[in-house]
């Protein structure tokens, strides 16, 4: 026995000496052990002592030995000694959700000590490798009862957000996950979970194992507070069940034990001001969210456990499915409303005013441009806050939260000002969620005028009016091209031989003539590379630049380079140009004459 905890243990229960220890097991990846301590002449026969040290060498069994694994696992033992300390106490004090009292803690340098009561000599001695439906109903109990008692709480000394699989604790199984849809929408099924009205202090790791049982498995305890903090009680809910029960039987009980879970939570909330209706009603949409979240983690950690089954499968999916569906529904509202507005105010009067800008068109802002981003902004700002999305639009200043959400609105309220100011057509809106690496994941477009609606979503092709498109070209020949260019084309050096060898059309902003591309067989809209700050900017093309891809037509800059939709250092293409064909083949032979 370490002398200095030996120290510590006899004046924490008065005992006169340490008769023996008996390993329980060792803690993870060898960061120490978990022992049970006999005592004489105290207070108590037994006291359980977790010795927390760090590995000499670390070798994580799955592979992840990066920094930032080893940080997070020292932050669980300092999250599980604040929990003793600071929030166990205000749990003791009714025995609904039964946790070993903690006699006290210690550090010594890179050493944590935490001396904790022994539940197996109060009762709580039986250990259950299965599970019946009484004995989950016990835990279920416990689960509610503990979410009720800490509702609202703030996570001080915890982690901010609970569960040891939480999504900003795991970029290295993140980037290990090779299912592209489930890691892209990872941040967003994170995002709703945190986001909900109803937050509370979870366990972190509910499973089976770390509860213990009542010889007669009617009262339980709970152990192992590492990973405990914020978040929604279904993390736990669904953690445990997963943790106990097949997917046939996960599936098939799934009401009963949402239904079970909630009466005993609303019980243990009746004479709290909350809303247990209203909790009811967010937390249960929650759950398949947290299921689709631990199976995220799961799938990059370990992609052969048996933990991944169909059930998983199945429930994610849908999860997954019913985020884009939401996102979509929200975006095409927007753009509509926002559309018949715009049309409702053409070839009327309005308020037109100035801004700053390298060209006229850059310039001009009208009062509709306003209205328009209000609608849309009304439209969009519940999903901003249930996936904490960012903001970039172009009637208002860039926050910069568009680099540090992991994903962002774009909105352009009104592409085309000029032409809409001039009474003629050649607008639309454009809405696009981008990544925060910069790639377009949803694109919508509405043309007020024909009132035609486009939408894309990556990797599901291309919808006119929710019927889908795919561009018309096979070939691209230069004598019968027709080009879609800006009005400030005749300033080019070359225009007039551009004029004599093609067929220009000068039919709206940047948003319109790509449209026109796409509904021509062998069309082109391009832009020349500039210095001066301008020409289309993120809220301009992302969300077109996603319909055209989908369509079967091709955007890059001037050069053929790739184009990203989230740079710190501008939000403008000038010094890239712009190519936008109705087909992959044309950009480079249109690029030698031109």
């Amino acid at each position: 026995m370490d002398p200095y905890a030996k120290q510590h243990i006899l004046k924490a229960t008065q005992a006169t000496e340490i008769e023996s220890t008996q390993l329980i097991q060792k803690l993870w990846n060898d960061y120490g052990v978990l022992q049970r301590v006999y005592l004489k002449g105290g207070n108590v026969q037994s006291v359980i002592l977790k010795h927390i040290r760090l590995p000499l060498e670390q070798s994580h069994p799955k592979g992840f030995n990066s920094a930032h694994a080893k940080q997070r696992k020292i932050k669980s033992y300092q999250v599980e000694t604040s929990w003793y300390q600071d929030y166990n106490p205000i749990n003791l004090q009714d025995n609904g959700s039964r946790t070993a009292h903690c006699l006290a803690s210690f550090q010594k340098a890179d050493e944590f000590f935490i001396l904790l009561e022994d539940l197996d000599t109060t009762g709580y001695s039986r250990r259950l490798t299965h599970a019946n439906w009484a004995a989950i109903q016990v835990v279920l109990a416990w689960l509610a009862c503990f979410h009720a008692k800490f509702m609202g709480y703030q996570p001080n000394g915890l982690w901010n957000t609970g569960s040891y699989w939480h999504l900003k604790t795991r970029p290295d199984e993140l980037q290990a996950l090779e299912d592209p849809h489930l890691r892209n929408a990872a941040p967003l099924i994170d995002e709703k979970l945190n986001n909900t009205p109803y937050l509370t202090l979870i366990h972190g790791d509910a499973k089976l194992a770390n509860f213990c049982f009542s010889e007669d498995a009617h009262q339980v305890a709970a152990v192992d507070f590492q990973y405990i903090g914020h978040g929604c009680g279904m993390k736990d809910v669904a953690y445990f069940i997963g943790s106990c029960l097949d997917e046939e039987a996960a599936e098939h009980l799934e009401e009963e034990i949402l239904t079970y879970y909630f009466k005993v939570l609303s019980h243990h909330l009746q004479d709290s001001p909350i809303d247990t209706d209203d909790l009811q009603t967010q937390w249960r949409a929650l759950y398949p969210f947290a299921w689709a979240d631990f199976h995220r983690f799961l799938k990059g950690w370990s992609p052969d456990h048996w933990k991944i089954n169909s059930y998983s499968e199945k429930t994610t999916q849908k999860v997954m499915e019913s985020i884009q569906n939401e996102l979509l529904t929200t975006a095409t509202t927007a753009a509509v409303k926002a559309g018949k507005l715009i049309r409702n105010y053409w070839k009327k009067e309005f308020e037109v005013m100035k801004k700053a800008g390298s060209s006229r068109s850059a310039q001009i802002v009208t009062e509709v441009d306003v209205l328009s981003q209000e609608i849309i902004l009304a439209e969009l700002s519940p999903s901003m806050h249930s996936y904490g999305l960012g903001l970039l639009t172009e009637e208002e200043q860039d926050t910069g939260n568009r680099l540090t959400q992991p994903y962002f609105w774009s909105i352009d309220p009104l592409d085309g000002t000029l032409f809409f100011s001039e009474g003629k057509s050649g607008f639309a809106v454009s809405i696009a969620l981008i990544s925060q690496t910069g790639e377009t994941q949803l694109g919508v477009v509405y043309d007020p005028v024909s009132e035609t609606l486009y939408h894309a979503v990556r990797g599901q092709g291309c919808f006119k009016n929710h019927v889908r498109f795919h561009t018309t070209a096979h070939t691209a020949h230069t004598d019968d091209l027709h080009l879609f260019v800006d009005r400030s084309l005749k300033e080019a050096p070359n225009y007039t031989d551009l004029e004599n060898s093609f067929t220009l059309h000068f039919t709206g902003g940047a948003v319109i003539n790509t449209l026109q591309v796409l509904n021509h067989p062998n069309a082109c809209y391009f832009k020349y590379p500039k210095e001066a700050v301008g020409g289309c900017a993120i809220w301009d093309l992302a969300a077109i630049a996603l319909i055209v891809q989908e369509a079967g037509g091709i955007i890059t800059g001037f050069a053929g380079q790739e184009l990203t939709y989230n740079r710190a250092e501008t939000l403008y293409f000038n010094q890239e140009g712009l190519m936008i064909c109705s087909h992959p083949s044309m950009p480079d032979k249109l690029r030698s004459t031109l």
